[in-house]
């Protein structure tokens, strides 16, 4: 096959089993892996009782969850401009949430569900870590535009 056509075949659904094309048949779990028949699909108890499945199905419902819930986005930073003192950072990531006064949509950041607490530690886990890199170094937020090496 020409480079399209090998483009083009890389996306449709194989048989995780035998790898046969044409798979319309799957995991009735995790609805992520593909089969060609209900035979195969049956066979396959390792993918069903295995870590992949359970870890596919939760992620798609994470992302389904994050996409059509009205109260996951990003979070609102009560005090933006206050400065942090050094308990922050030496208690860890819920004395940030206690001194920034995190909220999305208006619901307090310890009332959120799990997945959604989990999406937002991980939105602002870079930012904190490049603010406390600067603390201990003992720089100012404004340094970041004037980055030297000393």
């Amino acid at each position: 096959p020409d480079c399209l056509e090998h483009e083009q075949l890389r996306h449709v659904p194989r048989c995780r089993l035998c790898f046969k094309f044409s798979a319309p048949f799957v995991c009735e779990a995790c609805r992520s892996v593909a089969y060609c028949s209900d035979t195969c699909r049956a066979a396959d108890e390792q993918h069903r009782k295995g870590m992949d499945c359970e870890q596919l199905r939760l992620t798609a419902q994470a992302a389904l969850l994050l996409t059509y819930d009205p109260r996951c986005s990003l979070p609102l930073i009560a005090n933006p401009d206050e400065a942090f003192n050094e308990r922050v950072y030496d208690i860890g990531w819920q004395a940030y949430v206690a001194h920034a006064g995190l909220s999305v949509h208006g619901v307090d950041f310890v009332d959120l569900k799990t997945v959604v607490q989990m999406s937002v530690i991980d939105t602002m886990s870079y930012p904190v870590v490049v603010m406390e890199a600067l603390f201990r170094a003992g720089r100012p937020l404004q340094s970041l535009g004037a980055v030297t090496a000393d």
